[in-house]
């Protein structure tokens, strides 16, 4: 039994995949052979710009759908003020010679092998949670990830991004499938809960290999109280505090003010 859905992390192919007419011949081979979609990270040159995307290939490769990442990482997708500052642009160097172009779409992708629709999230989307929900509100019922991690090396950066994609479950109570090339490739349910994940014979993550899971995807996801609001709690947090802070300082001054003053003594001769 093929999968519903095959995925393969960020920056999967070392060309454009609509841009590049032998990736794209290898990919669509691949493609065909295989009944379910199948879901990968790349760039996309275009006339409106050039992206950091996610493609979608169904019905063994003859359509296919695009998101373009929204939030690209100051210093690794763009310099900023390039232009107005160019000694940032030369302390970068090579590593980031030029600039991606950011998206403008939340694209809800739809499957084919199986009545779903996925959110993508590319790189470190997954932490954003005012991102994340964008989708929810457009009927997105799993999020689909395609991270690239090796900019935090054999470090402890991957884990800590992977518990910051958890809050994104727990706060839209939808599921999500990760792939990385470096990093956590992984199934988390729509609670939070880690599952199955790629791991070689030590438990170490940083390992190739072929994870196979199987995830529960509401057909008909309600939408959370932070799905709906976003970070209302937070902000009136953030408001009560200030409030409080603001009283305090009020009161101490009107303290501070109303007492009287010492009188001017003068020390008596002898």
């Amino acid at each position: 039994m093929q999968p519903d859905l095959i995925l393969w992390p960020e920056s999967s192919t070392p060309a454009p995949l609509l841009g590049d007419q032998l990736t794209w011949d290898l990919v669509r081979g691949l493609a065909e052979q295989h009944t379910g979609d199948f879901l990968l990270g790349t760039v996309h040159w275009a006339r409106e710009g050039d992206f950091n995307s996610i493609a979608l290939l169904t019905s063994r490769g003859t359509e296919a759908q695009l998101y373009h990442k929204i939030h690209l990482v100051p210093f690794g997708e763009y310099v900023p003020l390039r232009e107005e500052f160019p000694l940032l642009a030369a302390i970068v160097g090579d590593l980031v010679p030029d600039d991606f172009d950011a998206g403008t779409q939340f694209e809800i992708l739809e499957m084919a092998s199986r009545p779903v629709k996925l959110a993508p999230l590319v790189c470190f989307e997954d932490t954003l949670g005012d991102l994340a929900r964008r989708f929810a509100q457009r009927g997105a019922q799993a999020f689909v990830v395609v991270t690239n991690d090796g900019w935090f090396l054999k470090s402890a950066g991957s884990m800590q991004h992977l518990h910051n994609a958890v809050f994104r479950c727990v706060e839209t109570k939808l599921p999500m499938i990760r792939a990385a090339n470096t990093g956590v490739t992984c199934a988390i349910d729509r609670l939070g809960t880690v599952r199955e994940v790629l791991r070689d014979n030590t438990g170490s993550t940083f390992t190739q290999g072929v994870l196979f899971s199987r995830i529960d995807v509401p057909s008909h996801p309600e939408h959370t109280f932070y799905t709906r609001h976003g970070e209302v709690f937070s902000i009136s947090c953030l408001a009560a505090t200030a409030l409080a802070i603001a009283t305090c300082l009020a009161r101490r001054k009107l303290q501070n003010s109303s007492c009287p003053n010492p009188p001017d003594t003068k020390p008596s001769a002898a």
